[in-house]
């Protein structure tokens, strides 16, 4: 009621009868209004700059720039202040009073004499008002307001900024940004947008089909603060705030939005990757496919995809959350939220509706899909494509996430399925044959001779692959030879087959149950109670007779943390004592990048061959730097 006393306020100020049959908007003056013969000189781009590094900067020179009102205190999300909009940026203007909007609507241009006013921020949102009292901005005075403020002409439509969620600079800052494609977290549904009873202001996260998070804040004293966020999918209209301020870079998660009203939000879609409503349409995983290949990245309203499962999650050659699904005109990796529990030949239907497709690595995805938005309806079975090495690289992309069978192959290239550089090798060419190392079968030896294999056709960055989901994926060929040789993935609990000699310093190679790849290790380090300390510290294999093996190779994992010197690895073929140091040679391998990032390494000791040999790992540390450094599946083959 009191907006309507203040319309009709303002009305008779102006002479003008109002007419109560015709239909207002609420927050509009009910007489026309023109511009002001009034000369501008500057934007508020340029105003904004003012302010720079200083906590408040006083305007001295005759600044004058026009701007639309975007928000205001109509509904209660914004208080004792209007925010503007010129073609650069936006501002915040504090003014001392209320029922701002009778005078300034959403629409309305206005012209600014910012002479006399200060610029200061508020969590590094900019702020302009008429002086800074102990280091607090002072808002106009309503008495002052048409000193500094007057008013213009209406209905001056702002068309906010269409953008993602991040892709935000800094004056973006207090103007309309509107997002496409958005839902209120799963979390956060059921939830009001702030408390309306004990008017406390809340934040809510929105968030993207990529699930890209934005914060939308909500003032309790707004009129829709009790009001239930909504469940749907589809656009928001929001002035871009901050968040957490702070002096570091621009942050996604620094901000935050701020609606001005209901009619800000039209979700009138369906939620992306969200569980099934009934009447999806099913669509090709290859239309998917040809979508992107046409700049379609998000996928229309109520559709599916069905496939069946050509990955095996027992065998763990995928990350936990990943998944491959193939139908009869193509496949697609998916990546859900959260582990899955689909087996291999499971026929599943995946609710797509809003998702978004991207690359990682160039391989195509659906990231971050719900899980319940995957459903078993039954099992199945993909005939594999038979095809050579030449034409699985000619046509890899087409066939990417697809079962492939390549007769007449070969597998080199090192001595276990997780070495590095495993090729499958046909008589057309080579491609990575790649395992994870936490697949089941990651340390099973590679067979030798002929073989026919079952693989799903990948890629990572600029380099095509093959993976097989299972041992069964690999038939015929010969078990490799027995050598006799070495291995420890230190899962026994001990360093019973290593001897370990601590040189100098009191610390030393030890057992960690914890902190491997995966699982357990050997670790070192010259760090203890606080202090750092010289150390030399060796863990040394027991002899390892290659006789017989001529493409013998040391293959282990490594990592490391903090400053020191870098591990060494050494071969001997005399004895096992460090201190004869004309028996050790120092080997080449590659090193992890630090930040406890596990790294492969793999030394060939080929010209070592028909010898034994010992292999030390060497340790060293001064009592300024002291590195730690972990060892894990170490195999000699």
């Amino acid at each position: 009621m009191k907006k309507i006393i203040n319309l009709l306020f303002i009305a008779i100020l102006g002479a003008f009868v109002f007419n109560s049959c015709v239909d207002k908007k609420f927050d509009e003056p009910d007489f026309p209004f023109t511009d002001p013969d009034i000369t501008t000189n500057t934007s508020i781009r340029q105003i904004k700059d003012l302010l720079g590094s200083n906590l408040n900067y006083k305007i001295e020179e005759d600044m004058v720039f026009s701007a639309v009102v975007i928000a205001n205190d109509s509904l209660g999300n914004f208080y004792k202040k209007i925010v503007v909009q010129d073609s650069t940026s936006g501002i915040e203007i504090l003014i001392d009073g209320r029922n701002l909007y009778g005078k300034f609507p959403v629409g309305r241009r206005v012209f600014v004499k910012a002479k006399g006013l200060v610029l200061g921020s508020n969590r590094g949102v900019v702020q302009l008002g008429w002086t800074i009292s102990e280091g607090n901005m002072i808002s106009i005075l309503s008495k002052d307001l048409n000193t500094y403020i007057v008013g213009g002409s209406l209905h001056n439509f702002v068309a906010p900024k269409e953008m993602k969620i991040c892709d935000f600079d800094e004056y973006d800052i207090s103007t309309l940004i509107k997002f496409s494609n958005v839902q209120f977290k799963k979390d956060n549904l059921n939830l009001t947008f702030a408390d309306g009873v004990t008017k406390d202001d809340k934040s809510r996260t929105l968030a993207d089909c990529s699930k890209n998070e934005f914060i939308i804040r909500t003032s309790g004293y707004a009129e829709f603060a009790s009001d239930t966020l909504p469940a749907g999918n589809g656009s928001l209209v929001c002035v871009l705030g901050i968040y957490k301020y702070n002096d570091q870079a621009f942050e996604c998660k620094r901000f935050q939005g701020a609606i001005r009203s209901l009619d800000d939000i039209k979700f009138d879609k369906e939620r992306c990757g969200g569980s099934s409503s009934g009447d999806e349409s099913l669509i090709t995983i290859k239309s998917v496919r040809d979508m992107f290949a046409n700049g379609q990245t998000i996928m229309s309203d109520k559709v599916k995809i069905k496939g069946v499962v050509i990955s095996d999650i027992e065998n763990k050659n995928l990350p936990g959350k990943n998944m491959v699904i193939q139908d009869e005109t193509a496949g697609i990796a998916i990546r859900f939220v959260a582990n899955h529990d689909f087996n291999l030949n499971d026929e599943v239907e995946i609710v797509v509706s809003n998702l978004e497709t991207s690359e990682y690595k160039n391989l195509l995805q659906f990231n971050n899909v719900e899980i319940e938005a995957a459903t078993v309806v039954g099992t199945g079975s993909i005939t594999p494509r038979t095809a050579t090495v030449q034409e699985i690289l000619d046509n890899a992309d087409a066939w990417e996430s697809t079962l492939v069978y390549v007769k007449d192959a070969g597998i080199s290239g090192g001595n276990i399925y997780k070495d590095f550089d495993v090729l499958l090798t046909d008589a057309t060419g080579s491609v990575n044959l790649h395992t994870s190392t936490y697949a089941t079968f990651a340390e099973s030896a590679l067979p030798t001779g002929t073989v026919k294999v079952t693989a799903v056709v990948s890629q990572y960055g600029d380099k095509y692959q093959v993976f097989i989901r299972n041992l069964d994926d690999v038939e015929g060929g010969n078990a490799p030879p027995a050598t006799g040789l070495f291995s420890d993935d230190f899962e026994g609990g001990n360093l019973d087959k290593w001897t370990v000699v601590s040189v100098t310093g009191d610390q030393k190679w030890v057992y960690s149950p914890t902190y491997g790849n995966p699982k357990s290790c050997a670790k070192v380090s010259g760090y203890a109670s606080s202090n750092r300390y010289a150390n030399e510290d060796w863990l040394i294999t027991p002899q390892i007779d290659l006789a017989g093996n001529n493409t013998a190779k040391l293959n282990f994992d490594n990592a490391t943390k903090y400053d020191g010197p870098a591990m060494q690895v050494y071969i001997s073929t005399a004895s096992n004592d460090p201190a004869i140091s004309s028996d050790w040679t120092e080997l080449t391998y590659t090193k992890s990048e630090g930040n406890w990032a596990w790294t492969a390494a793999s030394v060939d000791l080929s010209t070592y061959a028909g010898q034994k040999i010992y292999i030390g790992f060497k340790y060293s540390s001064t009592d300024s730097a002291t590195a730690t450094w972990e060892i894990d599946n170490v195999v000699i083959k």
